[in-house]
């Protein structure tokens, strides 16, 4: 299938253009855990069909053959390896993105909707695994950037402490505390408490 294999090659093409300059990681570069080696040995020994033979399977699992289903997965884990080169410079473990587009790809096969092409499928199928994937990665990195916020705004707290303790000679109330950094005084005691728990 000629479209198929296009759509691959702008997939890799792609993937190889991702990143930093100079940071352009193989897929064998991608991470370094004992698993992450163990998975492509794994699934480089699976069978790959042709772009003609997938194409058949596109077809057979629209007209509703599911026994069709785990060839058609094992055609799509290397590429879903290459597509997460695109996301190499993420503030995420690559074995995480690939996790996540393989289970982006299980659910799209499963809520396929008819009366597609074998092209629109494979299209279908694509976006699908790097939405999965982008899904993860935005969900993560705001985890980080709220972590962040905490222990700016816990630094900022300290030192509005320090200050004001400086300057009325005694440990400041939270209303003084919210007022003076303009943080609300239910998250101050809300950072306070996270910090005890991390110092306990």
């Amino acid at each position: 299938m000629e479209e198929y294999r296009e759509k691959n090659q702008d997939t890799e093409n792609t993937a190889g253009k991702a990143g930093q300059p100079g940071k352009n990681l193989s897929v064998d570069q991608l991470s370094d855990s004992a698993f992450y080696r163990m998975y492509l040995r794994e699934i480089r020994s699976r069978a790959v069909v042709s772009g003609k033979e997938l194409e058949q399977l596109y077809r057979r699992l629209a007209d509703g053959d599911r026994s069709v289903l785990n060839d058609i997965v094992d055609n799509w884990l290397m590429r879903i390896v290459e597509i997460a080169r695109i996301y190499q410079d993420s503030a995420v473990l690559m074995e995480d993105v690939i996790q996540e587009g393989n289970m982006g790809l299980w659910m799209a096969l499963d809520e396929i909707p008819g009366g597609m092409d074998p092209g629109q499928t494979d299209t279908y199928l694509l976006g699908k695994v790097k939405e999965a994937m982008e899904n993860y990665i935005r969900e993560v990195c705001g985890e980080i950037d709220q972590e962040q916020a905490v222990v700016a705004k816990a630094a900022l707290l300290y030192s509005a402490r320090e200050h004001l303790a400086g300057e009325n000679g005694e440990d400041p109330s939270l209303r003084q505390l919210s007022e003076f950094t303009h943080i609300p005084a239910e998250e101050i005691e809300d950072i306070f408490a996270l910090m005890k728990n991390q110092e306990d």
